[in-house]
């Protein structure tokens, strides 16, 4: 383990797959003169931010994560952690002992459904435990502080990197047009079951409202049965094919 100069800040990040946020994030703070690396399971979702990052570092399950961070912690001066899962921020948190964890909040599960047991305690846990939150809206920071209390944080929505739009505007498409991209599940009894967002996008489509949805690059498509039914029977439904974030930027402009 290399120690790095006290001049820099140094902020490790810590993401199971680091998805387009964690990417725009090292992009602007790199630009800042901070260095940042990245400690992380896999890379397959943004393969592109790997040019951003000093040194890159893998764990293989939460007990070489803790074990990592319980033994090197001390080499970044902030460690900055992204959910989903919240598992992942909380066994930073406790392995964190020496340094402040920032808990950079994409999803808060309880605001979208009900959680209870183990579940429920664990996000309790990552938010009274860590030193700052990184909200995505002012909304999700409200009921936050009203569940867990008060606590250090900044908003940061996500938007697009100004950067990458360096491409003439589409025409638009007559009509309203609405337009979805990210986790999209099939179903209410699996997994991050509040993305089934089906009878919703068919409301909508009932009222006369074109709906486009851009499935994150992990999905499978073959598996979004109840979608692709939609596709072909409703006018208004449109499924597109996941597209790299550049061009998904460029299609959606």
């Amino acid at each position: 383990m290399v120690i790095y100069s006290e001049s820099t800040l140094n902020v490790l990040m810590v993401h199971e797959d680091p998805c387009i946020r964690v990417v725009k994030q090292v992009e602007a703070l790199t630009k800042l003169g901070v260095c940042v690396d990245l400690l992380c399971k896999r890379i397959e979702s943004h393969p592109g931010i790997q040019k951003f990052v000093r040194t890159i570092y893998k764990y293989k399950d939460y007990f070489d994560l803790r074990g990592f961070l319980e033994a090197n912690q001390e080499v970044w001066d902030v460690i900055h952690a992204h959910n989903e899962p919240n598992c992942l921020i909380a066994v930073t948190i406790a392995a964190c002992s020496k340094r402040p964890v920032v808990y950079d909040c994409h999803d808060m599960t309880s605001a979208r459904s009900r959680i209870h047991g183990v579940e429920a305690d664990i996000e309790r846990y990552c938010f009274e435990n860590c030193a700052a939150v990184v909200h995505v809206s002012s909304g999700i920071k409200d009921i936050a502080f009203k569940k867990y209390g008060p606590k250090l944080s900044i908003v940061m929505p996500s938007f697009p990197v100004i950067t990458l739009q360096n491409f003439p505007p589409k025409k638009k498409l007559e009509g309203i047009h609405v337009v979805y991209q990210g986790g999209v599940v099939d179903s209410t009894t699996t997994k991050y079951s509040y993305r089934y967002y089906l009878p919703m996008f068919e409301r909508i489509c009932e009222e006369g409202i074109n709906v486009h949805i851009f499935p994150a690059p992990t999905i499978q498509r073959g598996a979004l049965h109840g979608y692709l039914a939609l596709h072909k029977k409703n006018n208004f439904f449109h499924i597109h094919e996941s597209l790299p974030y550049g061009r998904l930027i460029e299609e959606m402009g």
